[in-house]
C-alpha cells in the first residue's frame, strides 16, 4: 500500500487507562452530529453506551446510558443501536 493513500489517524491519549485510542480522520469528519465533543475520546469508557452485540453491517447494538443520551441512537424493534462513525471505529478496532 503506498504510503501516500494512508488515512490520516489521530490519537487522545486517556491518562486514566494510559491508554490511546486512534480514529482516522475520514471517522471524525463524517461525525457531524456529536454533542458531547467526542468525549468518547478523552476519557475512560464512562461516556461510551455499553455494546450488547456487534454484527455484519458495521454498526453495534448498545445498552444506552440514556433513553435520549445521542442523536445516533437508533431504535429499531426491541433493538437500540448506535450509528455514530466514531463509536463504531472505536469497538470495531479496540472491542469496547
Amino acid at each position: 500500500m503506498d504510503k501516500n493513500n494512508l488515512p490520516e489517524i489521530h490519537s487522545i491519549e486517556i491518562k486514566k487507562m494510559s491508554l490511546t485510542r486512534e480514529v482516522t480522520s475520514a471517522v471524525l469528519k463524517a461525525t457531524t452530529k456529536c454533542e458531547k465533543d467526542f468525549s468518547c475520546l478523552a476519557d475512560s469508557n464512562e461516556s461510551l453506551c455499553r455494546v450488547k452485540y456487534f454484527n455484519r453491517y458495521n454498526f453495534v447494538e448498545i445498552i444506552p446510558q440514556a433513553a435520549d443520551c445521542c442523536p445516533y441512537i437508533f431504535v429499531y424493534s426491541n433493538a437500540t443501536y448506535c450509528l455514530c462513525p466514531t463509536r463504531n471505529e472505536i469497538y470495531n478496532r479496540y472491542q469496547i
